[in-house]
Parts: structure tokens; sequence; C-alpha cells
């Protein structure tokens, strides 16, 4: 049931919009991933 769950999360993220492209999504991970190394002593 879980995975239908997300399955249909999904879904209803693209209906409303709430999409990124490939490159926005890999400029997004890239900057959460130099922040957090930053943030570790």
């Amino acid at each position: 049931m879980t995975v239908l769950e997300g399955i249909a999360r999904g879904e209803q993220a693209i209906a409303a919009g709430r999409v990124a492209t490939h490159a926005q999504a890999k400029e997004r991970l890239a900057r959460w991933l130099k922040e957090s190394r930053r943030s570790r002593p």
C-alpha cells in the first residue's frame, strides 16, 4: 500500500505543477551536498 500511496502523491504533485527539471534537481542536490559538508565539524 505504501508504494501506491507514494505513486499517488507523485501524480498529485505533477497535476499541481510541483515538479522540477532534471537540471534543477541536480542543482538543488549539489547545493544541499555543499551545505551539508560545510556544517560538519
